[in-house]
């Protein structure tokens, strides 16, 4: 059995982000991501290498995301948005809120 933390692997891209705009140039498929967040939200979506990078901040010190992102990376995005709970709302696209209500439902159910 091979130790694979010994074999290097050589990845054409250095982050998430690098893999994201690497797929972005050849998806015909691009969604619109639209995320609001609360000042806290916003100071922590700072700190998310996968979300500083689309993060306006308003003078408030509120957050907003619009970006454009490959349909196939919605879910990678709902699930790092879910971890800022009511800190964050997603506006569009309704696929991502769908998901998220399944989320939040499949959530309440494991809890009853």
């Amino acid at each position: 059995m091979v130790d694979v933390r010994e074999t290097p692997q050589s990845l054409p891209y250095k982050s998430v982000l690098d893999w994201i705009e690497l797929s972005e140039k050849g998806c015909p498929d691009p969604v619109t991501l639209s995320v609001e967040f609360t000042r806290e939200g916003a100071r922590r979506a700072m700190s998310e290498l996968d979300l500083e990078r689309f993060l306006k901040i308003s003078e408030d010190g509120t957050g907003l995301i619009n970006t454009k992102i490959p349909k196939s990376e919605l879910t990678f995005f709902v699930d790092l948005i879910w971890n800022f709970g009511c800190e964050a709302m997603i506006r569009e696209p309704s696929e991502a809120i769908t998901y998220m209500r399944q989320k939040l439902k499949m959530l309440v159910e494991q809890y009853r």
